[in-house]
């Protein structure tokens, strides 16, 4: 049986901090991955930033987003060199200041042992008051501080350690209609403008331009309502329906 679900889904922000992505040295896979863990939680993705090195963009990306969105998702600079600003930057975001983590220290000195050293001691210093969210790797460990949760840039220890947050988020699920358009955009443009779009229903259309040169087109009613989202794309596809067999495309020449 359907269920309706009627409270709005939790919104998240997604902060990718690092100069090597903006210049376009390194391919930002994170937020792709991201997006796609947490739609799947029934968590609303309402803005992804890409931001450099620098401690006061951080401060205030960082201080913004947490006020904005229930969650907020960090990653990169969490390293042991001089460009690896996160952790402080995020620890002045809260007002407050990097402490050593007992359990990160220990975990780094028995992994390394007699190779340990002050740059990797410094990875265990994370901002006071925060939880560890560790990973298998011995790498920089993550951590969360309010409703802030910063991760290592790379993506095999993002993807290592994500699971680890998810007992603390409060997920739901979304709901999704796909309606195959066979005529322009521009020729069903005003069914889309003349539907009613409830709270927390999302409508969108989606052209594809395949390989040899041909096109496809797609509408997407989404939402966390199942009901409002059947009632909504069922709406669509009987004027689309009508619109495509007015100008004479019916079920055996799609």
């Amino acid at each position: 049986m359907m269920t309706s679900r009627t409270d709005a889904p939790r919104s998240a922000g997604i902060v990718i901090i690092g100069n090597e992505i903006l210049c376009g040295r390194t391919r930002d896979t994170n937020s792709h991955w991201l997006s796609n863990r947490l739609h799947d939680l029934g968590i609303q993705v309402r803005c992804i930033i890409t931001i450099p090195d620098e401690e006061d963009q951080i401060i205030r990306t960082v201080r913004e987003f947490s006020n904005q969105h229930d969650y907020v998702l960090v990653t990169g600079g969490i390293g042991p060199t001089p460009d690896d600003v996160t952790r402080q930057a995020v620890a002045m975001a809260f007002d407050t200041e990097l402490a050593t983590d007992p359990d990160a220290e220990r975990v780094m000195r028995e992994r390394y042992r007699d190779r340990i050293n002050s740059y990797r001691l410094e990875m265990a210093r994370i901002p006071r008051g925060s939880t560890l969210i560790r990973n298998k790797s011995f790498a920089a460990p993550g951590f969360q501080i309010k409703n802030v949760y910063v991760f290592p840039g790379v993506p095999q220890l993002l993807a290592e350690m994500f699971d680890q947050i998810i007992p603390s988020l409060e997920t739901g699920e979304f709901f999704e209609r796909r309606i195959p358009a066979h005529i322009p955009e521009s020729e069903f443009a005003q069914i889309l403008f003349s539907t009613p779009q409830p709270l927390g229903i999302s409508i969108g259309s989606y052209p594809t331009m395949h390989e040899d040169g041909s096109w496809t087109v797609a509408i997407i009613v989404s939402g966390n309502d199942a009901l409002a989202v059947d009632e909504t794309a069922g709406g669509i596809e009987h004027q689309l329906r009508e619109l495509e067999r007015s100008k004479g495309i019916d079920e055996s020449n799609r």
